[in-house]
């Protein structure tokens, strides 16, 4: 890809570095202090707190790029013009239905869940500002820097995809590390599930031409979970409609297996993949 020529590897290494620094380190500090003033009390407040270090690396992922990477961060995940926003909702769509179809087919360990509608809908303003912010700041981190570090100059080849699609599905796995799901696991399965996913979301994105699909898909499943179907133990404090019985790893994978042989199959069958548009 042309515009790759513009953007060294040393300012995307260093754009990494700096950006696990302001998530990790400079986030957690922040979500410390102000867990402080507004307190953990309220879900809404847990779900702020939860953020605040996304919302940082969001901004820094706003003015870094111009200065580090002689592009802007829009330019940067999403080179090709304009952002097809077609296959962005498109994939958002087949999404929601695959997570639906999986959730009716486990309807005998869901229950509603009951809470004041007026807390669900103040829920809905953070939940909809920073959900998305969260998302595209995580795919930015662990897919799309990752892409322009290990595929120069547009250069792909069986060799570079696959390197690329295991270093980004290992950044996305090992920070889930503390979610609860793994930590009160008796196996590695619940760490697969995320690696896979890592790995099918940029594999999807070299096939698709773009990093809409991973994107969409990211934003959607984080959205589903916290407004439709959460799971009892989550690590992502929300007011859904239902909630769950804690799914098992086997079944997460099942899932995500499912999610991407259908995105994938559709993909192709509507000609985005093979059009040799590279993200």
């Amino acid at each position: 890809m042309e515009k790759d020529r513009t953007i060294s590897l040393f300012g995307l290494i260093a754009t990494a570095l700096a950006s696990f620094f302001v998530l990790y380190i400079l986030g957690g500090i922040a979500a410390f202090y102000l867990a402080e003033i507004i307190g953990r009390e309220s879900v809404i407040c847990q779900y702020i707190v939860l953020h605040t270090p996304y919302i940082l690396l969001f901004l820094f992922l706003l003015a870094a790029p111009p200065v580090m990477l002689n592009t802007s961060l829009f330019g940067l995940s999403t080179p090709q013009h304009p952002i097809r926003w077609k296959l962005f909702f498109s994939s958002a769509v087949i999404s929601i239905v695959v997570y639906i179809l999986f959730s009716l087919f486990s309807m005998d360990r869901i229950r509603v869940l009951e809470t004041e509608w007026q807390t669900r809908v103040l829920l809905l303003i953070p939940v909809l500002i920073l959900t998305p912010l969260q998302a595209f700041s995580e795919e930015i981190l662990f897919r799309v820097i990752p892409y322009h570090a290990a595929i120069r100059n547009g250069r792909t080849g069986i060799v570079r995809i696959s390197i690329y699609a295991l270093i980004s599905a290992l950044i996305f796995a090992l920070p889930h590390i503390p979610n609860n799901e793994i930590q009160q696991a008796s196996s590695y399965l619940p760490l697969l599930y995320y690696f896979l996913w890592g790995f099918l979301a940029a594999i999807t994105a070299v096939l698709s031409g773009g990093f809409e699909v991973p994107i969409a898909m990211h934003v959607t499943n984080n959205l589903y979970i916290v407004l439709a179907v959460n799971y009892e133990g989550s690590s992502l404090p929300s007011l859904p409609l239902f909630m769950a019985e804690k799914p098992t790893a086997a079944a997460s994978i099942a899932e995500t297996a499912v999610l991407y042989t259908v995105m994938i199959s559709l993909l192709a069958s509507t000609g985005y993949i093979g059009r040799r548009r590279k993200p």
